[in-house]
């Protein structure tokens, strides 16, 4: 018998060794939290162990918070992935380390890159032993910590358990631990089990660096939406003594995602991980990419192990706006003004408004030239082409930097567009070009037709799906042709039948085809393929909404019939057929050509005689004369058709057992003789010995039958028998029943 030992309290004692967490080595075990006590001597009453430090945790001010115990950094909040296996829990830590936006952690802008989840020992140290659901520290910081267990980053290896002869291991197959945090007890559950995930990360131990930033702030100004600024350079040094470990240089704040720090600059840190020497520095570069307008702050927040300033944050600051850009083109002058104020072009021709502002621009054009037109240019995320149309006021909303041309001319001719049915023309009505100015025009189809021929002044440029008209000096047309496109479907058929149509046939886009499938008399359509793909032995199918080539091709088979062999009576046997088919026996029925000669045999069993054949079933060929007597029975199959067998077991027999044919028997020795025999052959038998057919010797005339079913002759091979290998043994009963063996034996020396 094997008894299961429970080693839980083993394993949370053992969690408890004072083990540092950031060195590894040797330290004083510290004490549990439990301050009840229920006897002398007990944990309440001795509260022994290295005291817990006054503040127990710090808020680090962005979604973490240090444990001063452990020196352990944990999220704030306690459940920011719901509950998950073992496996996917890994999972998810690893990618909330790239992805940290994509998951609701309250409070969570530190950006940290080294998450993971905590082994057995890091969750216990969590654990007040004098607290309930939670059973966390009195004044802990964290949030929606959930009454339920969490997963370790610990796999368990294996359990002990007993035997009647000792102590034995006894693997256990995908298990991990988990600490519950509403009673603090360790458990080891499967890991497809659903449990809660918490990350944690190791924060560099403190050293005696002294970190120092220049410079101390930074102002990008304003910055276009979506636009990133010039990179600013900021120098990390460390002054000493000692080491300056960083352990990650990011940003925080409300607007941190919109700051992005790299290595570079003069002396490009070693990633945003560097080790520096003391009296050594190494520069980042800070970019800003305002996301929306207003103002954006934030802080370059660098995290390390100085002494003084374990996490270190230097003001970064800027402002999103959109900048609207106005260029004034062609042979003409003039100026553009806006409202709200900030573009006068004349001279000023660029303003930086907020994003979201509605800005109205109006063309003047100078005496002697025409105000043709705005041309829309530039990052325009809001506005088509058709948003400033004809020569009036143009009003953007902008939101990000954007540019509006401004068209001036001392002349103007017209461009006159047309087109016919199928296709369509951009611009479709007659445009006013300046002299010297351009206009470009769009030429398509629509769905399911192509262009023809495209005429400029009644001269073709060919098929072309655009055509600019430039430096304009004199009226013109441009005439677009189209028409609707044809499909060939290519139909076919085997041999045996016919389609209709057959051939190529043209068909418009959009139209449908019918095809009719009709086999030759006695045959049947065997499958159908439209475009290579199989519809099934269907008798017409129709092609709809045309809009490609097609093929379709049927292909036909002969008519089948099946044939059916059963049998009867109180026998056994099989019955075969030629053509092959039928092995009945197992396979009793086969399906066979229209107008198919099947020719079937039967051969019955030991024991069994075959009487003949019984015709049944749709016969329309034959009558019950067809097939006489015990011969071959030959069917012509143009319908459906079965024939019964009839076997009836035989009243008495006898059978050779051995020899039976490749015995080698020496003279001089014994050989058993046997045979079989079913009902009542007769009380005796005779047993003759034959060699190449001929009879040689007498054995016995008076043997017994045996009983049973099956007898044996004692035959004493006489020492000068004549050699051969073509002997025989034949054995007839009294009743009249003979048998001899299938094959001849040998008489060897």
């Amino acid at each position: 018998m094997t008894r299961k030992i429970v080693i839980g309290s083993c394993i949370v004692l053992m969690a408890l060794i004072g083990v540092s967490f950031s060195s590894g080595q040797l330290a004083q075990l510290w004490k549990t939290g439990q301050s009840a006590t229920y006897s002398t001597g007990d944990d309440g009453n001795l509260q022994t162990g290295a005291a817990w430090p006054a503040t127990r945790f710090t808020d680090n001010a962005d979604g973490t918070a240090t444990d001063n115990l452990t020196g352990l950094m944990w999220l704030k909040d306690a459940n920011c992935f719901a509950l998950q296996s073992w496996s996917n829990a890994l999972s998810k830590v690893a990618d909330f380390n790239l992805h940290p936006g994509t998951y609701s952690c309250s409070g969570y802008a530190a950006g940290y890159d080294d998450w993971r989840l905590p082994n057995r020992k890091e969750l216990l140290s969590l654990i007040d032993r004098s607290q309930w659901n939670p059973a966390l520290p009195a004044g802990h910081l964290f949030v929606n910590v959930q009454n339920n267990s969490y997963w370790s980053n610990s796999g368990l290896l294996a359990s002990w358990a007993t035997t009647s002869g000792g102590w034995s291991t006894i693997g256990v197959s995908g298990a991990a631990w988990t600490v519950s945090l509403s009673s603090g007890i360790a458990d080891k559950p499967n890991m497809t089990s659903s449990y809660a995930v918490w990350p944690v990360r190791s924060v560099i131990t403190a050293g005696t660096a002294t970190l120092m930033v220049s410079p101390q702030s930074a102002d990008f100004g304003s910055v276009d939406v979506r636009v990133a600024s010039a990179p600013q350079e900021f120098v990390i040094e460390n002054s000493g003594p000692g080491d300056l470990a960083i352990s990650s240089i990011g940003t925080a704040g409300s607007n941190a995602t919109m700051f992005r720090v790299s290595a570079g600059g003069a002396d490009p840190c070693t990633g945003l991980s560097p080790i520096l020497a003391e009296n050594t520095s190494c520069t980042v570069l800070v970019t800003f990419t305002p996301a929306s307008g207003g103002a954006k702050t934030a802080s370059l927040k660098i995290v390390s192990n100085a002494p003084a300033t374990p996490i270190y944050q230097v003001p970064l600051i800027g402002s999103g706006v959109a900048t609207l850009s106005v260029m004034k083109t062609g042979t003409g002058t003039g100026t553009v003004t806006s409202v709200p104020a900030g573009i006068s072009c004349g001279t000023d021709c660029t303003e930086a408004y907020a994003p979201n502002t509605m800005v109205t621009l109006t063309a003047a054009a100078d005496n002697g030239s025409t105000f043709t037109g705005w041309t829309l240019g530039g990052g325009w995320s809001t506005i088509g082409s058709g948003s400033c149309p004809g020569t009036g006021s143009c009003t953007v909303t902008i939101s990000a930097a954007q540019a509006v041309s401004a068209n001036f001319s001392l002349g103007a001719f017209t461009l006159t567009p047309s087109v016919s049915t199928g296709g369509s023309i951009t611009p479709v009505s007659t445009v006013t070009v300046p002299a010297g100015g351009s206009q470009r025009f769009l030429l398509g189809p629509n769905p399911g037709y192509h262009t023809v021929d495209v005429l400029v002044d009644g001269v073709s440029v060919g098929v072309v799906s655009a055509y600019l008209f430039s430096n304009v000096s004199a009226n013109h047309t441009i005439a677009a042709s189209f028409a609707i496109n044809t499909y060939t479907i290519t139909a076919s058929a085997g041999s045996m039948g016919t389609i209709s149509p057959s051939g190529p046939v043209s068909v418009n886009y959009g139209g449908s085809q019918t095809y009719t499938m009709t086999p030759s008399a006695g045959y049947k359509v065997a499958d159908v393929l439209v475009d290579g793909v199989s519809k099934g032995a269907v008798g017409s199918y129709t092609f709809s909404s045309v809009s490609a080539d097609h093929t379709i091709a049927a292909s036909f088979s002969p008519n089948t019939y099946t044939l059916t062999v059963t049998k009867s009576g109180s026998g056994s046997g099989t019955v075969t057929s030629s053509p092959a088919g039928i092995q009945c026996g197992t396979d009793c029925s086969e399906a066979y050509g229209q107008n198919a000669l099947v020719t079937l045999s039967a051969a019955s069993d030991t024991g069994s005689v075959f009487m003949g054949w019984t015709l049944g079933g749709a016969w329309s060929s034959f009558s019950s004369s067809s097939c006489p007597g015990t011969g071959p029975c030959t069917v012509t199959m143009n319908t459906a058709q079965t024939v019964v067998a009839s076997f009836n077991l035989i009243s008495a027999g006898l059978t050779v057992v051995s020899p039976n044919g490749g015995e080698l028997v020496r003279r001089g020795s014994t050989y058993v003789i046997g045979w079989s025999y079913i009902g009542n052959p007769g009380a005796t038998v005779k047993i003759e010995l034959l060699k190449g057919g001929v009879v040689k010797k007498s054995l016995t005339t008076t043997a017994a039958v045996g009983s049973n079913g099956t007898g044996t002759f004692n035959w004493i091979i006489a020492k000068n028998q004549t050699l051969g290998t073509d002997y025989t043994i034949r054995i007839s009963s009294a009743g009249g029943f003979t048998d001899s063996s299938n094959g001849s034996f040998t008489i060897t020396k």
